[in-house]
């Protein structure tokens, strides 16, 4: 079977990256889906508009499964609250249909998204502990997010097709739950 070459290198990418950088992944990913949904209900097509939404949903039950309340503290803490925030957002928009409640977690995850590719450019110290190369790591027992090494296993709200590949939705074939 022919591997389809961008499939690979985004299997590359989230398998040779490190727990900050995978954050990073996590966050630009949760910014795509919504922006597709919000662009789907723009287009009145409900059905992507809810496929994207509970990809995103999907990361945002990731991101907030893997934070380190005892190693990452008050900054844990606050950033699981975020998390839980969004979510209800996001499930808001999807049940509502609703571009508004989307756009505000879009605008949350983008001013994060920031701080989080700083860290993975090891330009900034954090409370939260340090992980390869001295950049902080916020997730429990040295897990990250998507580097879980669980041997493929589906992730909730992942598409047909999809699988989790070290813990981030990743597509057989052509598809791709990063594109």
């Amino acid at each position: 079977m022919m591997t389809n070459p961008y499939q690979a290198y985004r299997t590359s990418t989230v398998e040779t990256a490190s727990p900050v950088e995978l954050v990073a992944l996590l966050y630009q990913g949760l910014i795509r889906f919504t922006q597709r949904a919000i662009y789907a209900i723009e287009q009145r097509d409900i059905q992507k508009a809810h496929d994207n939404f509970l990809r995103a949903q999907a990361i945002v039950v990731e991101l907030i499964s893997y934070l380190d309340v005892e190693a990452g503290g008050e900054v844990a803490q606050n950033l699981g609250t975020l998390y839980d925030y969004c979510y209800r957002r996001l499930v808001e928009a999807n049940c509502q249909k609703q571009a508004a409640p989307a756009e505000e977690v879009v605008g949350l995850f983008r001013e994060l998204l920031g701080a989080w590719q700083t860290l993975a450019e090891g330009k900034a110290a954090s409370p939260l502990g340090e992980g390869r190369g001295g950049v902080p790591v916020p997730m429990r027992n040295g897990d990250s997010p998507v580097a879980r090494g669980d041997g493929g296993s589906r992730a909730a709200g992942a598409a047909d097709g999809d699988t989790i590949v070290g813990g981030a939705a990743a597509a057989r074939g052509s598809r791709s739950a990063w594109s």
